[in-house]
């Protein structure tokens, strides 16, 4: 025999297999590599093991051989986690609004579009009557992006549909206000004049809406100040147009606001001292436009500003 005393032994303990040869003495006329070549093919032919480790001890008068194969485990269909309801119903809801983004921006595309600009707006119109409370972000941002078009009737008709918006969903819109209200204020830096107009016409419907009452769930002076802040400044920057464009808008405001009694006199009060001091400044180029504010201004009822009159006197001498 080419093997001596050669005995082999199988473990199997689950998905491994040892085969330990003791002792084995190996002839010098017979190779090692025979002998581990004949080992690894039944092995891996005779029981179709994938891997294999071959260890060698040697003492002083025996030679032990022990090869060790390991079968790999049948792979187990992976277990999908089934989604809860939670996560299916907000996968839903995101899906949902992405549609819903994506119905918004084409219908804004096709306002630049005389053929398309009618059905583009009644289909806007009708979308944002329809909107959730949590979509009020996303159709605002989408208006936002429109208003600054380089097509001014794509620019006029997303400022007016802010003021939708802000209509349609006055508490839920009232958290932007200070946003809206500023990105109105602006458009007034356009150089077309209807789009200047378009923001005079909004920052009127928004006044009409929140500055009477409870000025939408907050104290109406605050609500003001969301308003003739952001006017104040445009009138502060060097650019005539823009001065203008605030001063208009803050006529508006007022007379928006002054209708049916329910303007916020005591906000309104505090406007005479700043007017008067815009007239005397030489950095305030569009005197003239104040003339509305002032005839605005002295038609609420219960205003009584010191010095009003004769604010009117000198804008007339700027005429």
């Amino acid at each position: 025999m080419i093997f001596e005393n050669l005995s082999c032994t199988l473990f199997p303990h689950r998905s491994t297999l040892s085969l330990q040869l003791t002792p084995l003495q190996i002839s010098s006329h017979f190779p090692f590599t025979l002998c581990f070549c004949f080992l690894s093919y039944l092995l891996f032919h005779c029981f179709q093991f994938k891997e294999t480790t071959f260890n060698i001890n040697l003492t002083q008068n025996q030679t032990f051989f022990t090869l060790t194969a390991m079968k790999h485990p049948k792979p187990q269909n992976p277990i999908t986690p089934t989604p809860s309801p939670s996560s299916r119903s907000s996968l839903s809801s995101h899906l949902a609004m992405v549609e819903l983004k994506q119905r918004i921006l084409t219908s804004l595309s096709k306002l630049s579009d005389r053929d398309t600009h009618q059905i583009a707006v009644e289909d806007l119109e009708k979308t944002i009557a329809a909107l959730s409370p949590d979509a009020i972000p996303m159709i605002l941002n989408c208006l936002y992006d429109a208003a600054t078009d380089p097509k001014p009737a794509v620019k006029r008709d997303a400022l007016r549909l802010l003021a939708a918006v802000c209509a349609a969903h006055g508490d839920a819109a009232a958290a932007h206000l200070t946003k809206i209200i500023g990105h109105v204020v602006r458009r007034l830096k356009d150089a077309d004049s209807a789009v200047r107009d378009a923001c005079r016409d909004t920052v009127g419907a928004l006044a009409a809406q929140y500055l009477k009452g409870d000025g939408g769930g907050g104290g109406v002076g605050t609500v003001v100040g969301l308003f003739v802040k952001p006017l104040f400044e445009a009138m502060g920057e060097q650019n005539k147009g823009v001065q203008a464009g605030a001063a208009v808008c803050m006529a508006k405001m007022v007379e928006c606001a002054g209708g049916g009694g329910e303007a916020p006199v005591p906000a309104f009060q505090k406007l005479c001292p700043r007017i008067c001091k815009l007239l005397n400044s030489p950095n305030f180029m569009a005197k003239a436009a104040i003339l509305p504010v002032v005839a605005s201004l002295s038609q609420v009822r219960g205003l009584h500003c010191c010095g009003l009159g004769r604010v009117g006197s000198r804008v007339g001498g700027f005429m």
